[in-house]
């Protein structure tokens, strides 16, 4: 589930790096292993990429234009102290270009390491290009094959190996075939002789949205995989990329579309909205943080708990929280809300897109810290946006009973998470961890049996028809439950498993 945006700006002089590094920010929440950034400038193309969050990413420069400026800029000032704060970093702002594409990396596929960090380089005809990839494509294996790779590469690095070795002449007619020879869940950037591509799945698993910004030298048109990157770079949002569309941003201004199919069928995936889009992002028109609050007035009338404290697993759970709060005050609840009852310290980051095990569960340690003054010898109502392995409960459990709480109850914002995600977030890779597959009976029985293992007072779920409701209310009716996907609560998988397939 990475985060992906793209940037042409009409105005030669006004470099796209800067933007896409500020865009990748407010983007980091989508994928912490990487990130990378390369522009053009109607003569060359700059690529600066490293391991790691993005303070981390692009710290030491990659090029030796980049190189040399860091080194005056250190003897200039005659110490390190200042420079690693300096925004965007130097490697970043030594970039050239009015065009450019910028990636930050959640691996769904592939090992981690150097080769997979994205944008990858590919070579057409001789001329090079560079593509970035959101999701993950269930016929690889078949793909991987064709392209003669093993299997420790990326997706990625797999379909830009396969668009190098297309004997189209024309370049757009590639990308078309290449894309429709794809199966699963993809969000593409391609960045080509200055002009960027944007291709979007048939499906529309995950968002892409076009944006614009009009100045005195002329138009900038961007491309990302969330609204609040346009919002920080001051861009108004035109619309999303339609499922099996390619939209094509160009230096002059103009965007131009094309489509790889007909055969379309939205399906947008529930969990962006449950977990992963940030709170003020929007899609289709719905805030995420709002659809959130809506997902807590409604636990509130499935499951209404009497407890005298309401707090939230940070972040995602906030909004949830907060909308159960004052659902159950609507019923009469003299509860109180401590968001910051179980306190998050901001220096470590989303622990369910950390792809190590040891690391997750020595984080989460790490992650939160509860406010005896607030919680010591009261009934507590934890709210979370889900239970994957049951890692956070557990963790959150031990910390909440050493702060003295007289009981714990949970209710989640979503349904039990029973089945893998095959098309976004990893969890075919750890399908025997999770907690729900493993239990037996519906709903409520699986509720009660996690309550017991884990010594919940009460547990409660939201219930699909509610989770889905939630977004589609705030749609003005243009949603409808049949547009969401939903495997990992029902199994179904309107792209098929492909390669995983038993």
């Amino acid at each position: 589930m990475c985060g992906i945006i793209g940037i042409v700006n009409q105005a030669p002089r006004h470099q796209a790096a800067p933007d896409l590094y500020v865009g990748l920010i407010n983007m980091q929440h989508r994928g912490k292993q990487g990130a990378g950034i390369v522009t053009y400038d109607g003569r060359r193309y700059y690529a600066e990429k490293g391991p790691g969050e993005l303070a981390q990413a692009f710290i030491i420069p990659s090029s030796y234009e980049a190189r040399q400026k860091l080194a005056q800029l250190l003897a200039s000032q005659g110490n390190e102290e200042q420079w690693t704060h300096i925004l965007p970093p130097p490697s970043v702002s030594s970039m050239l270009g009015n065009s450019g594409i910028g990636h930050t990396r959640y691996g769904t596929a592939g090992i981690s390491s150097h080769l997979n960090l994205q944008p990858i380089e590919g070579s057409f005809h001789g001329e090079p290009f560079f593509l970035a990839h959101n999701g993950n494509l269930v016929n690889a294996k078949r793909l991987r094959q064709t392209a003669r790779l093993s299997d420790g590469f990326s997706d990625t690095v797999v379909i830009t190996t396969i668009l190098s070795q297309s004997q189209e002449r024309n370049f757009e007619q590639a990308l078309l075939g290449l894309i429709r020879d794809l199966e699963g869940a993809f969000n593409f950037m391609v960045l080509y002789r200055g002009f960027v591509y944007a291709a979007r799945d048939r499906f529309g698993f995950h968002p892409l949205t076009i944006g614009r910004r009009e100045h005195a030298d002329g138009i900038d048109n961007i491309v990302a995989s969330e609204t609040c990157a346009l919002d920080v770079l001051r861009a108004s949002r035109v619309r999303e990329v339609k499922p099996g569309e390619i939209v094509r941003l160009e230096p002059n201004g103009h965007i131009t579309t094309m489509h790889f199919t007909q055969d379309t069928n939205i399906k947008l995936d529930i969990f962006e909205f449950i977990y992963f889009l940030r709170p003020d992002s929007q899609w289709y028109g719905v805030e995420a943080g709002q659809a959130r609050y809506q997902m807590g007035r409604q636990l509130a009338l499935e499951h209404p708990l009497d407890v005298d404290t309401i707090i939230p697993i940070a972040d995602s759970g906030n909004e949830a929280a907060l909308g159960y709060w004052e659902g159950l005050a609507l019923r009469g609840s003299r509860a109180i809300f401590r968001p910051w009852g179980l306190f998050r310290p901001h220096f470590v980051s989303r622990t369910f897109i950390e792809p190590v095990q040891s690391q997750r569960e020595q984080y989460l340690r790490l992650k939160f810290n509860p406010r005896q003054s607030q919680l010591y010898n009261r009934h507590v109502a934890v709210v979370d946006d889900s239970i994957v392995r049951g890692n956070t409960i557990a963790a959150t459990l031990r910390l909440l009973k050493e702060a003295g709480v007289a009981s714990v109850s949970m209710v989640v914002s979503s349904p039990p998470y029973r089945y893998p995600d095959f098309y976004g977030i990893d969890t075919y890779r750890i399908q025997n961890e999770l907690l729900a597959q493993s239990l037996n009976g519906n709903t409520q029985s699986v509720a009660k049996s996690i309550a017991r293992r884990f010594g919940l007072r009460k547990l409660g779920y939201l219930s699909l028809v509610a989770t889905l409701k939630s977004v589609s209310q705030l749609s003005d009716g243009w949603l409808k439950s049949k547009d969401f996907y939903t495997g990992p609560f029902t199994g179904q998988y309107p792209a098929g498993l492909g390669d995983f397939a038993t």
